[in-house]
């Protein structure tokens, strides 16, 4: 599993170009490819170019990118409960990168 995320503000340029190769000796292969994108501010801009690459014909294999901006109404619900729009704009993002943080640690032994 390819998990990618990124976080661009400012006049920030993220490009992502990712590849999973399945040669032919890869039968029963299962693989998945995801770059999400969080783009904070107008500056800012992320390029995901995902791809795959299957030789093999026995297969299991996904690949798709995701570029958003925070959500306003999550963005309101954390502000009617006290946070400051700083605050829960900051929260948010760390919630985004820490799910991948609690993925990586899970596999950790």
């Amino acid at each position: 599993v390819q998990d990618i995320r990124n976080v661009a503000s400012d006049a920030a340029r993220l490009v992502f170009k990712g590849r999973i190769d399945v040669p032919q000796l890869g039968q029963r292969t299962n693989a998945d490819q995801i770059c999400r994108s969080l783009v904070l501010d107008d500056g800012a801009s992320v390029d995901a170019m995902p791809s795959l690459e299957i030789v093999a014909d026995d297969v299991k294999c996904t690949h798709g990118a995701t570029v958003a901006d925070l959500d306003e109404e999550r963005i309101f619900y954390l502000e009617s409960r006290g946070l400051s729009r700083a605050d829960a704009r900051a929260l948010l993002i760390k919630a985004f990168c820490f799910e991948l943080v609690q993925k990586t640690e899970d596999m950790v032994p």
